[in-house]
C-alpha cells in the first residue's frame, strides 16, 4: 500500500461512541430538546468542550451549531433568533477582547 510522504493537510478526525441503552436514550431526548440531530448535538458538545478556552473560537462553534439547527429548521422561531444575536454579539466582544488584548 503506497502513501503520500510527509504531513497531510487532512486534520479531520472520526469518533465513534459506543453507549448503553439508557444512554442512548438521554442522548435521544437531549437532542429533541435541543431540536438537534444526535450527530449535531455530540459535535456541538465536543467543540464547546475544546473550545473553553479559546472565546472567538467558541463564538465560531456557536455559529457553526445554529447554522446546521437552521439547515433543518422550516422557520426561524423565537428562540432560535435570540440565539443567533446573542452568538453574534459574543463573537463581536471575543473578537474585540483578542484584537485589544
Amino acid at each position: 500500500m503506497k502513501g503520500k510522504v510527509g504531513k497531510s493537510n487532512d486534520n479531520r478526525i472520526s469518533l465513534t461512541v459506543h453507549l448503553q441503552p439508557n444512554e442512548a436514550l438521554l442522548v435521544d431526548a437531549a437532542a429533541s430538546r435541543a431540536r438537534m440531530t444526535r450527530h449535531d448535538l455530540a459535535r456541538d458538545l465536543l467543540l464547546a468542550r475544546a473550545t473553553d478556552d479559546t472565546p472567538v473560537l467558541a463564538c465560531l462553534a456557536r455559529l457553526i451549531a445554529i447554522h446546521h439547527r437552521l439547515d433543518h429548521a422550516r422557520l426561524l422561531d423565537d428562540e432560535l433568533r435570540a440565539e443567533i444575536v446573542a452568538a453574534v454579539r459574543e463573537l463581536t466582544r471575543a473578537a474585540r477582547a483578542e484584537v485589544d488584548g
